[in-house]
């Protein structure tokens, strides 16, 4: 079943038909045009190189909606990596970061964030730019609403 919260279409456990949802009772969720995608294991394959020089940090989309632009990415960084000429970053678009493995640093604020971490910013919230001594894969979701 599908039901709408705060806006947002998600998915309500299976359809009664004992498959899941998408399969016999499928309903469309408005709004949201990405694929979809049962549970799988992303190959290793597909990722692509942000920074020009030094240790890498990559990103490889999971999911997009090519309309709107909203994308589910994973974002590495090497040991010793860094973004630094990025400069402090602002965005146009909601984003939403989850560190699930090893630690950045956002170096204007001199703070280091560990696994487990979690941000979540508005668009316009000034972050960054950031480094990763050790290394880091996260999970990120950006999204723009209309």
């Amino acid at each position: 079943m599908i039901a709408k919260q705060a806006g947002f279409w998600c998915h309500r456990g299976y359809a009664s038909s004992g498959g899941h949802a998408g399969e016999a009772e499928r309903e469309e969720a408005p709004g949201v045009p990405k694929p979809e995608l049962e549970f799988h294991s992303p190959d290793s394959s597909g990722w692509e190189r942000l920074n020009q020089t030094g240790p890498g940090v990559y990103q490889k989309i999971l999911s997009r909606d090519p309309e709107v632009g909203n994308y589910t990415r994973l974002l590495k960084y090497e040991a010793g990596a860094d973004m630094l000429s990025d400069g402090i970053l602002t965005h146009d678009h909601w984003e939403e970061v989850w560190i699930i493995q090893g630690a950045l640093t956002d170096v204007t604020l001199g703070k280091t964030f560990p696994a487990g971490s979690y941000a979540c910013r508005p668009p316009g919230m000034k972050h960054g730019p950031y480094k990763s001594e050790r290394g880091a894969l996260m999970f990120e979701v950006r999204y723009w609403l209309k």
